[in-house]
């Protein structure tokens, strides 16, 4: 009986892949797993038109995507790559929370210039208690600045 050599996983910051042991893996018996870890300013491109012909390419690339630190080729993407996608999806994430922590603020100064009480506040715009507390810390710091009456 002959056992097949397979290339070691490296030390992974997101632990190993969960499809690490699947065999059809387009890198499991490759004899040079050195391809998708490339040095020297490589892109990596041997290893991504392998992986290209791979059935776990989307969970590998699902695996990496998250994972700043992971070194070399998965899913057919090399660092470069994944940092790409990051920054692309990254701002349109930042852009909704900071539009809705603004709305938030917004309606938060709505209702307390009408006086209703912050826990109220907190039922009727969806958010807890401390987020109300922070939203009207900030917009006192705002009103302090301007010259208005600071309530206290």
């Amino acid at each position: 009986m002959t056992d097949t050599l397979q290339p070691k996983w490296p030390v992974i910051p997101g632990g190993t892949p969960p499809f690490a042991d699947r065999p059809d893996r387009a890198c499991a018996d490759h004899p040079d797993p050195n391809l998708w870890f490339p040095e020297g300013g490589s892109n990596g491109s041997p290893a991504k038109r392998i992986c290209r012909t791979c059935p776990l390419i989307d969970a590998c690339a699902a695996f990496a995507l998250p994972q700043p630190r992971l070194y070399g080729v998965w899913g057919g993407l090399n660092d470069a790559d994944r940092e790409r996608l990051r920054r692309r999806q990254l701002p349109e994430t930042i852009r909704g929370s900071w539009a809705r922590t603004a709305a938030d603020r917004d309606r938060v100064a709505e209702l307390d210039g009408l006086g209703v009480d912050p826990v109220e506040i907190s039922r009727r715009v969806g958010i807890s208690r401390r987020t109300v507390q922070r939203h009207l810390h900030a917009l006192g710091r705002a009103q302090a600045a301007s010259g208005k009456k600071v309530a206290a």
